[in-house]
């Protein structure tokens, strides 16, 4: 079932929201939908006996956490929720999502977002939608008190804090040598840290046999599952915001519009990423992510990316006299209330991003002023992450003129094909190769985690002394599974090899057609088609040549086009007719390589064709002198003029 929320209707609304609905089975339009209420949506879910509800924001459904774990009370337990605009920690908008899947990224009404919706999570698209998420909370703190000690009780602080900091440093380095997401908060002190915080993205099992639980004289590890909220789409509402944000044990949050107002703000202990998505979900798409200093954390980092924001730092980090003439400044326009420092901090941050976008905001509202039915907002934002004005403009204007699409109907477009190959998409296609190998490396990596979680279960299910026929079943086919990903494992080692020795090939081919060694012809399979094609006959004018496996019988009207260019022919095989018959180079040479249409030679087939040119044309003078020179005979002896 794709689901989709009809213009105007809101969960927020006092009014009870109306949705589209489209079901499909086996990839076929059963039934569809508008204008129902949410209580017919659910009676659907159980008349159709609904396997997946497809959603491009999860908000749509309910607006907020609590009421999407109420809602999800009611529908059958073999259901799931799917957000299809969200795999693992990427966010793509429905538009992109067209765009992938139709060729088309067109206004969409809400019938046809909801069967996109049903389409793409059929495919495969999309993250499903879990109210609680498993995780880890790993705490590390002093083992002991130090309040007595004497003379002695400065070195045992000393001691502690350097003690906590090593751990810290061990454990983070385990988290990223298994490739386990975490968060990390720390509070420095001097001569180390008075206590860190990691909230690991992964349950409690998963850290068996790397991480244990430690009580000493100086160092405390507490390891404990816990359970939190995650947010799993973007802002139920499209207001463009600033966020500013302070990482620490405790996290400074600020949310201003682009007019400098201060919408939100908030401070939390040992908050994760997506507590602080979910809090700030409900006021606006944030497109800025600020801080204070100049360089970056790595929360504000990992949210950036989770948003899809820009992250903006600081030229240097900036102080404290300045925060406070900061804050003194905006509180003389709005009433506001900071909790405490950590909220400054991210209010400042927030503000001086701001300041850093303003005179773009400014032009752009600036060139709108007159233009009506434009969200400028909309604009500013867009224009904020690197597109420029006028083609953002161009882009809504064209969405408006074009036809609308019907809601259910999909064009799909042919490929287009490539009319030349230039040294830029020969490196376009090293680039492609590159990011393949990136893909095939990052699925590795995953595969080989999955392998060592298997093999970890496997050794705990084979210590239980008492377990049953169901866990050797179990033991079993955890067994297989780790051989059938062994093999892929090293199935995709050798795709990784191919495409390796590939995009090594086509570099050096990049290199020696840059410095002239090597010369691209285009190909055919009937040297007689170059008349009859014209795209193929374009390519012979501009490379004055072509290359064929079989020269056959050559038609005459193919021997004066290439005759009329000046152009010759290369083949891999001896053949039986010579230049000095057809008149036209014939160059046996070897294929370097082959790239779609062309074939890959070596320079020297051009110095060959000139030279047999020069032959040809010095032996068609010979046949003219010879012509006129009996011409001249036969006349002399009609008039009986003798020599």
């Amino acid at each position: 079932m794709g689901i989709d929320i009809q213009a105007g209707s809101s969960p927020l609304s006092s009014k009870e929201p109306k949705y589209s609905v489209v079901i499909l089975k086996d990839g076929e339009l059963v039934d569809s939908y508008e204008d129902l209420p949410l209580y017919k949506l659910l009676r659907l879910v159980i008349e159709y006996h609904v396997d997946v509800i497809a959603v491009d924001n999860v908000f749509e459904l309910a607006s907020s956490i609590d009421k999407l774990e109420k809602l999800m009370e009611l529908i059958p337990h073999t259901c799931k929720i799917v957000q299809v605009t969200k795999t693992g920690a990427e966010f793509i908008s429905t538009r992109e999502l067209s765009k992938e899947l139709f060729g088309s990224g067109t206004d969409l009404t809400p019938l046809k977002t909801a069967y996109l919706n049903a389409l793409a999570a059929l495919k495969g698209y999309g993250s499903e939608v879990q109210v609680f998420s498993n995780k880890t909370k790993i705490v590390i703190t002093r083992g002991r008190n130090v309040s007595q000690g004497g003379m002695s009780q400065e070195r045992f602080k000393r001691s502690i804090k350097a003690g906590i900091l090593q751990a810290t440093r061990e454990i983070k380095k385990i988290l990223d040598e298994n490739n386990l997401e975490y968060d990390m908060m720390v509070k420095k002190s001097r001569g180390g840290l008075e206590k860190s915080v990691f909230i690991v993205y992964a349950p409690r099992e998963s850290l068996y046999g790397l991480i244990k639980p430690v009580s000493c004289k100086n160092v405390k590890i507490v390891i404990k599952p816990f359970k939190s909220s995650p947010v799993v789409a973007n802002t139920g509402s499209h207001k463009p915001l600033i966020m500013g944000i302070d990482p620490g044990m405790t996290v400074g949050v600020a949310l201003i519009d682009l007019e400098g107002r201060p919408v939100f703000t908030k401070s939390w202990r040992t908050i994760d990423r997506y507590e602080i998505i979910s809090a700030i979900s409900s006021y606006g798409k944030v497109v800025v992510i600020a801080t204070d200093v100049s360089n970056p954390p790595e929360l504000v980092k990992k949210i950036g990316s989770l948003l899809g924001a820009i992250v903006y730092a600081p030229e240097r980090d900036i102080t404290v006299d300045e925060k406070n003439k900061i804050i003194s400044e905006l509180r003389e326009t709005y009433d506001f209330t900071i909790e405490d420092s950590h909220v400054r901090d991210a209010l400042v941050a927030a503000l001086k991003a701001y300041r850093h976008y303003l005179n773009t905001i400014l032009e752009v509202k600036s060139k709108l002023r007159n233009i009506e039915g434009v969200d400028t907002y909309s604009v500013i934002s867009e224009v904020i992450k690197g597109r420029s004005l006028s083609e953002v403009i161009e882009q809504i204007y064209r969405s408006r003129v074009q036809e609308r699409p019907k809601p259910i109907e999909v064009k799909h477009e042919p490929p287009v094909q490539l009319e030349r190959i230039s040294n830029t998409s020969l490196k376009e296609r090293v680039k492609s190769l590159e990011a393949m190998i990136l893909k095939l490396s990052n699925d590795l990596k995953e595969k080989e985690m999955m392998i060592k979680d298997l093999e970890t279960e496997v050794r705990l299910l084979k210590s239980r002394r008492n377990y049953n026929e169901d866990y050797e079943r179990k033991i079993s086919t955890l067994e297989v599974n780790v051989a059938n990903l062994a093999r892929r494992l090293e199935e995709a080692r050798a795709v990784i090899e191919a495409l390796e020795k590939e995009r090594m090939w086509l570099r050096d081919l990049v290199v020696k057609v840059s410095e002239g060694s090597y010369i691209l012809l285009p190909k055919a399979i009937d040297l007689n088609k170059v008349v009859e094609d014209n795209s193929l006959k374009e390519k012979v004018s501009k490379h004055r040549g072509v290359f064929t496996s079989e020269l056959g019988i050559v038609e005459s009207k193919t021997v004066e086009f290439l005759k009329s260019i000046k152009g010759y022919v290369v083949t891999s095989k001896n053949q039986a007719v010579d230049s000095r018959v057809l008149r036209i180079p014939v160059i046996k040479a070897e294929v370097v390589g082959e790239l779609e249409d062309y074939v890959v030679l070596k320079r020297d087939v051009e110095k060959i064709a000139g030279e047999i040119w020069q032959e040809l044309e010095y032996i068609e003078a010979l046949e003219a002198r010879e012509r006129i020179r009996k011409l001249i005979e036969e006349y002399q002896k009609s008039r009986g003029i003798k020599k």
